[in-house]
Order: C-alpha cells, then structure tokens, then sequence
C-alpha cells in the first residue's frame, strides 16, 4: 500500500511540475506577443522610395528595376491583389484584374515603381527590447510627370494592393533587400498614423538607452557611445552661470543643468532585411535596428532660421552591423 501511494505521489508531482512548465511557456509566450505601444496591434503606414533617399547606399539592397520584374510576377501570377486602399480597412477590399493595372500604368513620362507603400501592425516589447513589424498589405507606387504650362509636376499612384497570407512559409521566402535602411517621420510625412502614440514609442525607444539598459552606438561608424555623449545629444548640458549682487558688490556661480528634450525626435530610422514568399508574394521585415532623428530649428551667424536634422544614436536589435557609409555634407536643411 505504501508503494501504491509513493507511486501515486509521484504522479501528482510530476503532473504539477508538467503544469508549471507550460504555464512557465505560455507566460513567455505571452511575454513575446505582449505590445507595449497599444495593447491592440498598431497600424502604420509608410512609403520607402528607392530613388531618392538621402544615402545612395541605404538603397543598395532594392532598385527600381527589381521592383518593375516583382511588379510584372504579381501580375503573371495566381495570387490575388485589390484596389489600393490606403486607409487600412479590411471590409473595403476591391478585386483587381491585371488589365486594370496596366491601364494604370499607361501615363506619358513614365518614371516607373519608384517605391512600395506599406501597411504594417507594429509591436514593440519593451522588456526584451524587440521590435516587431507585420506587413499587413504593401503596394507599388507608381511615379509619372504630368506637363502644365511647359512644367513638369510629379505625380503618383498605388497601383495595387498585395494582402498578406496566411500560406506564407518561411521555407518560400526569398531574400530581397539586406540591410535596407529609411526613415520614417511621424510629424511631417504621415498625418495617416493617428494610432501610433509618437511619445510612447519615443520613451520606449529611447528611455533605455539612458537609463543604461542598452547599448547605443555610432550610426555610421559602430563605435559604441559613452552615456555623456548620448545625453549631449539629447540636450543635456550643465552650465556655470555667474550672477552679480549689487548689494555687497559679490559675484556668485550657480550651476544650471538642463535636462534632455525627447520632444525633438520626430523620426526613426530603421535596418532591416527584407523576405519575400516567391508564391503568396507576403513580405516580411526583420528589425535589425533603429536610431532616433531630432529635428532642431536652429539660428544661425546671419541670424537666418533652418532646420537641422540630426540622427541621435543607433541601437541594434539583432546581430552586429557593418559599418554604413557617412555621408559628405551635414544632416542638415536649409
């Protein structure tokens, strides 16, 4: 009879640590899929041109011709694609037939796909510091010239959208774009991004890098960065200021210190590597890394007003870097 009950024992036991366990695994796995942006997915919209970033090799990854040949698979393909949608509604989606793009794309001063517009669900976990981004849909944005006045005005068009599948499989992907790196403005750019809350994701971005928690580095050069510099760039600094007390006729120092200013970021920059599934045409973005862009509204010796940008730090997500090309002049607007 003991043994019975040593046995039975043991099965309990057993059968509690298994419990453990998976609650153990479903904790993680909640953990993982937990958003710190909204407690719901966050839609973003966004445009990554081809031709006309500020670094010609920021687009090495991706070039117009590639996206022209994706451009004609789509359309030789079973796959389906709608009418482009921008406000990202799921009940509005319009068959497309391949005749209806191809009268879209019969415009005089053709420029061709010159950019991919994207719909993407964002999720940002700020206890494992990872960046998620889900493409929802991405269309190809076709750019042409139309001539007034014996002026050429640029135009553009999404030529369709592509909806994400559920048959994706890692296995099909292919690699399209590595290391493909844009900036995306929240202020300026897209007035669309009305649920994407601008200053959590600044502080969640943000907030570890000075608090220590991670490591942040050069954008071009990734050499990692001193804490004081990082701060400097944020706009702290303390300062010694001199006041004069006329009634005993004494100088008396007071130190001033300012305190960083996150609410001149309105822009990150992101590296990614981009996948594609050769017969869903579902694209996928990994996050490699993000750096912060603060945009300061300066005077300078002529007492004229520009604007100036300048690109904080960059935190990696994933593996080491290499080191991106610097470009020749300032960050800067004039």
């Amino acid at each position: 009879m003991k043994k019975l009950t040593s046995i039975l024992s043991l099965l309990v036991l057993s059968c509690l640590f298994i419990a453990c366990n998976n609650s153990v695994v479903i904790d993680h796995q909640k953990a993982d899929q937990k958003n710190d942006l909204l407690p719901e997915k966050v839609i973003v919209y966004s445009e990554v041109n081809f031709k006309t970033q500020p670094m010609e090799e920021w687009t090495d990854g991706v070039d117009s011709n590639y996206m022209d040949a994706l451009n004609m698979s789509v359309l030789n393909s079973d796959v389906e694609y709608y009418s482009s949608n921008v406000m990202y509604d799921t009940k509005t989606r319009l068959d497309m037939n391949k005749q209806d793009v191809l009268l879209n794309m019969e415009e005089e001063n053709s420029e061709g796909i010159s950019a991919l517009y994207f719909v993407e669900s964002w999720n940002f976990n700020k206890a494992n510091y990872k960046f998620d981004k889900t493409v929802e849909s991405w269309a190809p944005v076709f750019e042409y010239y139309r001539i007034k006045n014996g002026e050429a005005f640029k135009h553009k068009k999404l030529l369709y959208d592509v909806w994400s599948s559920d048959a994706a499989s890692v296995s099909n992907e292919k690699l399209i774009a590595h290391d493909m790196t844009y900036e995306v403005n929240f202020v300026s750019e897209h007035e669309t991004n009305e649920h994407l809350n601008l200053e959590k994701l600044v502080d969640l971005i943000v907030l570890p890098v000075v608090e220590g928690k991670k490591k942040a580095y050069d954008f071009y050069e990734h050499i990692e960065m001193p804490l004081h510099e990082v701060m400097a760039i944020l706009g702290h600094s303390v300062d010694s200021v001199e006041e004069y007390d006329a009634r005993d006729n004494s100088y008396t120092w007071h130190v001033i210190e300012n305190d960083i200013n996150l609410n001149n970021i309105t822009a990150f920059i992101f590296i990614e590597d981009w996948y594609m599934d050769e017969k869903t045409f579902t694209l996928r973005k990994k996050v490699k890394a993000i750096a912060p862009v603060i945009q300061e509204t300066l005077v300078d010796e002529d007492e004229e007003v520009f604007e100036r940008k300048r690109i904080a730090f960059k935190v990696n997500l994933l593996e080491k870097l290499e080191k991106l090309v610097k470009p020749e002049e300032d960050h800067k607007k004039s």
